[in-house]
């Protein structure tokens, strides 16, 4: 695996990359980083695929612009690194926040774009948004009275493992997980952090329409969730959204937050590779 950045104008934007091939573009969920991916990396390029997991703007160790941004205007960031890294044609893996990213991109640049894969949609309804945001409810950085804040970002990433996976337990075998997902999480920066807990923080970004764009999507799609999957509420509304859409549904939790990078890997290969 190498570590490089690719030169925007907005800023650099991180990647990692592997392999030699057809390439493959894997944006990570929110609030991680391109390194949520580097266990699949091996089963990608042992089937002939280059990755290319990038962080996206305002994560990991990309620039820290991206304050109040809309999705398409992360989309076109995104793009940009595509075209300074001279890939002129890909696959494209997005999930939760950047499905939406990545909807938007094949939307955008159809003809750059040959398969989507989405995992994870947020097509969710008020009171579903509800249920799954209740966890996060109280944490906060902002300095009070109490003492909570001083393990905001622990807690927040115990509640963000907890929400991709129901079944995760604090144990000091998954205390590394911990403190991978903290360190990608603190480099976030404050502002960020607090954009997600604290609304009133900045700039509100405009909604997406999400499942308008979706309808728009043209290349061959493949929509992911799990049986345990928090977002599976949006799995079939996606599905009836697509025009050329194929699901899967994951048994038991979803595996790529909880040991089974092998099977999510193999998984998206098989429909990469399909008639091709």
């Amino acid at each position: 695996m190498q570590l490089g950045y690719a030169k925007t104008p907005s800023g650099p934007l991180h990647y990692r990359q592997a392999g030699e091939g057809f390439p493959i573009i894997l944006l990570h969920w929110a609030p991680a980083s391109g390194r949520m991916y580097e266990e699949t990396f091996p089963v990608f390029t042992k089937q002939g695929f280059q990755c290319f997991a990038l962080d996206m703007p305002g994560y990991g160790r990309s620039h820290k612009k991206a304050g109040g941004w809309t999705i398409p205007q992360i989309a076109e960031n995104l793009l940009e690194a595509m075209d300074a890294l001279g890939i002129k044609e890909a696959h494209l893996v997005g999930g939760h926040l950047s499905a939406s990213i990545a909807t938007e991109m094949a939307v955008q640049r159809p003809q750059i774009i040959r398969r989507l894969v989405l995992d994870g949609v947020l097509l969710l309804e008020p009171d579903e948004w509800t249920t799954l945001l209740k966890g996060f409810a109280g944490l906060s950085p902002r300095i009070e009275s109490g003492e909570s804040f001083k393990a905001f970002p622990f807690d927040m990433v115990i509640q963000t493992l907890s929400e991709w996976n129901p079944e995760f337990e604090l144990t000091e075998e998954s205390l590394v997980q911990v403190y991978d997902l903290m360190n990608d999480y603190m480099e976030m920066g404050l502002t960020q952090m607090r954009a997600f807990v604290e609304p009133d923080s900045g700039p509100k970004p405009a909604p997406y329409p999400l499942g308008e764009q979706l309808k728009n999507i043209s290349q061959p799609t493949l929509i992911l969730t799990a049986d345990k999957d928090p977002l599976k509420p949006g799995y079939q509304r996606a599905l009836d959204l697509v025009q050329d859409s194929t699901g899967h549904c994951f048994e038991g939790v979803h595996p790529l937050p909880s040991d089974g990078q092998r099977e999510y890997a193999e998984t998206i290969a098989a429909f990469l590779r399909e008639n091709l």
